[in-house]
């Protein structure tokens, strides 16, 4: 039996995860290439929460998964529909299925249910339905079994992988009502898909086993079958199954490290689809644009957080500064370094001090520990930067002459520092690196940063030379050791 793909002048697709987590990586990836072919065939993005496993399911986990479909900017068009709302629509397309001996009731114990071979060979496949109702009313705890066809082959063609193959005898008399009342995945989904009219069903690949027990609802309830997509499983770089240990982790997660959403859907399109060997920086309408199922892969897609950071730095710099300091801001709040005042209405050397370091963020969490030796009165000394004061002994002398000349400066400007720096190496036959490096570690205690000059400028005369006076007086400072040196 082969499906006819659903008749539609208007494209319908939906995302429908289930309240038991948060939204990860595979399901925002999903969710994304429902949304992109949606809105590239002005058609219909429909939102469900398939919220029937009611021991697992919170409400927690729903509001958050909204909440990050809103970050990300994937708006639905219809929705949320949740399915614990449309029980008595499940039920009574089971009970049609009972009357019309497409399914049955079982009795069995739950033993038995979770053996596949007894499964295929369930006996209560044999009970009359009047005895099957008399043991109801006893009392006896039943499930519902659809009754599946075991002759012959179910075929769908999928836009993907192409023409998949089911033998219907390698297929079990599948449960669609649980002993407790609550319908299994399979007739839910095949029921909210028919009744809201999707037309393609586009769900990660580990969902094709589900597919023919789904086409089989379909036929048995005379429904217009969908067509189906089945997009690549997302892989770590070691080639197994993506999890934590590969850095994947939830969504909310990404954007409290300081992900912008545009970079992670960027991100997430290119896992699985690709436009050309060229191209890998999209903005949302060329997403829209060019995104088509011929050219999502069938290979499982590898995913690669340092990827995912390079291209957030891409971002980083590309959107405009009020934008930058608006999502920078509360990183420094966060880490105690600024007041909600300041949060609120930041001077303009604040502004200053965060697009300083913008070019060398990859995170806005980057942020506090690239610029924190501004807003502390005690810095602390990377291993990196005590080398760069101390590895040279002419470098203490250079360092205070330093200091006498920056003193006896009125206007402390980047033109006037300059000046001084130009003068000082070339009457001591330096480069401008000699000097740079030892002051630069000296007054931040890190060997990399913002431009020396307007970093001075930004700490200000008073806190330079009183840091400058700080090395003089503690030849020995102690260094901390910090693996990463921002």
């Amino acid at each position: 039996m082969e499906n006819k793909p659903c008749p539609s002048d208007t494209i319908k697709v939906r995302f429908a995860p289930s309240p038991t987590g948060y939204l990860h990586i595979g399901g925002a990836r999903t969710a994304l290439f429902n949304w992109l072919f949606a809105r590239h065939h002005k058609g219909t993005f429909i939102l469900r929460i398939e919220d029937t496993d009611r021991e697992r399911s919170e409400d927690r986990f729903w509001k958050q998964i909204l909440e990050d479909l809103e970050w990300l900017g994937l708006n639905w068009d219809e929705g949320p529909i949740f399915q614990y709302d449309r029980k008595d629509i499940y039920d009574r397309y089971a009970q049609q299925l009972i009357q019309e001996e497409k399914a049955y009731h079982c009795f069995c114990a739950p033993k038995q249910i979770q053996d596949k071979s007894y499964n295929q060979k369930c006996p209560c496949g044999q009970i009359q339905p009047d005895q099957a109702k008399s043991k109801i009313a006893a009392g006896e705890a039943a499930s519902i079994r659809f009754r599946t066809p075991h002759e012959g082959n179910t075929e769908f063609k999928d836009l993907v992988r192409k023409r998949v193959s089911f033998d219907n005898k390698e297929i079990d008399d599948f449960i669609i009502i649980r002993s407790n009342g609550q319908p299994t995945y399979n007739l839910s989904v095949t029921i909210d898909d028919a009744l809201n009219e999707i037309t393609h069903v586009i769900r990660g690949d580990d969902h094709i086993s589900n597919t023919p027990k789904q086409i089989m609802l379909y036929q048995a309830l005379n429904f217009q079958i969908p067509q189906f997509v089945h997009i690549p499983m997302i892989m770590g770089p070691d080639n197994t199954r993506l999890s934590k240990r590969h850095g994947a982790t939830a969504v909310g997660e990404y954007r409290k490290k300081g992900y912008l959403p545009q970079a992670m859907i960027n991100y997430l399109a290119l896992l699985g689809w690709a436009y050309n060997d060229r191209q890998t920086i999209f903005s949302l309408p060329e997403l829209i644009e060019k995104f088509s199922l011929q050219k999502v892969s069938k290979k499982a897609a590898i995913f690669d957080p340092q990827k995912m950071e390079w291209m957030n730095g891409k971002y980083i710099r590309k959107i405009n500064d009020e934008e930058f300091i608006s999502h920078a801001l509360p990183y420094l709040s966060h880490a105690g370094l600024i007041s909600e005042d300041l949060l609120q209405e930041p001077t303009q050397d604040i502004k200053q001090i965060v697009l300083s370091v913008r070019d060398r963020m990859k995170l806005f969490s980057d942020l506090p520990e690239l610029v924190n030796f501004f807003f502390t009165k005690k810095i602390r000394y990377t291993e990196e930067a005590h080398e760069k004061i101390f590895s040279q002994p002419n470098n203490l002398p250079m360092l205070k002459e330093l200091h006498q000349r920056l003193e006896r400066l009125e206007t402390f400007d980047e033109e006037a520092i300059d000046t001084i720096f130009q003068e000082l190496i070339k009457e001591r036959g330096l480069k401008l690196g000699d000097l740079i490096h030892p002051v630069r570690s000296a007054v931040s205690g890190k060997t990399t940063g913002p431009g020396i000059f307007l970093m001075l400028v930004l700490l200000g005369k008073d806190r330079v030379l009183e840091r400058l006076e700080n090395i003089f007086r503690h030849t020995h400072i102690k260094a901390v050791k910090i693996k990463k040196d921002e």
